[in-house]
């Protein structure tokens, strides 16, 4: 395998199944050298094996394909070279994708509600002023920060930490000599006594 052939490398996603059980969507994702990133599109698939694969969609990169419960819609997020992935919509018999999402840090998973009429989407959003939220101001240029607080510390357990009191600290010999660098500090064992043989 030679660099050039990194993209003929496909990762398919696993398929999303349209409601009435006769076709399915699948996302193929590939390496792309002049891009320099990821892309992909999103792929008709037909379960009745009369039809060839059909390319839905023409995004930079397209993934994660879902229906609404009666089928009549699939949503989808799709990246930009410059941008996070967005909620699209796009009908189920095609058509142009509707964007309907504008979440700064982008949108991880979404699901459509039980009638289909509604969305529900997870995303990341930005302490106001970071990430992109000021105007003109790219999440690159921003102003550095001193961070004085650590809102969310590890917390090791009892004894683990360095400055922990009730963390054993070496002392004398006896010492493990994996654990305390070497065989400094390792105590001799002790010399067995034999009795004579009579």
């Amino acid at each position: 395998m030679r660099p050039e052939d990194l993209p003929l490398l496909h990762a398919v996603s696993a398929p999303q199944v349209h409601p009435d059980g006769t076709w399915g969507v699948v996302a193929v994702t590939h390496p792309d050298l002049d891009a320099d990133a990821y892309v992909g599109q999103l792929w008709r698939l037909d379960l009745t094996g009369h039809a060839a694969p059909r390319r839905l969609t023409r995004g930079f990169r397209d993934t994660t394909p879902r229906f609404s419960p009666d089928g009549s819609l699939l949503g989808f997020l799709r990246a930009t070279p410059d941008g996070p992935p967005q909620l699209h919509v796009i009908p189920a018999a095609g058509g142009e994708p509707v964007q309907v999402t504008d979440a700064k840090l982008g949108v991880a998973e979404f699901a459509f509600s039980p009638d289909g009429r509604r969305l529900a989407f997870v995303a990341r959003v930005p302490e106001e002023g970071r990430y992109g939220t000021l105007e003109g101001v790219g999440p690159a240029a921003e102003d550095p920060r001193h961070i004085t607080t650590l809102k969310f510390p590890a917390r090791p357990r009892p004894g683990r930490h360095p400055t922990d009191p009730r963390r054993r600290r070496p002392r004398g010999p006896g010492l493990h000599p994996r654990r305390h660098g070497g065989a400094r500090g390792v105590r001799e064992a002790p010399r067995r006594r034999h009795r004579p043989v009579r």
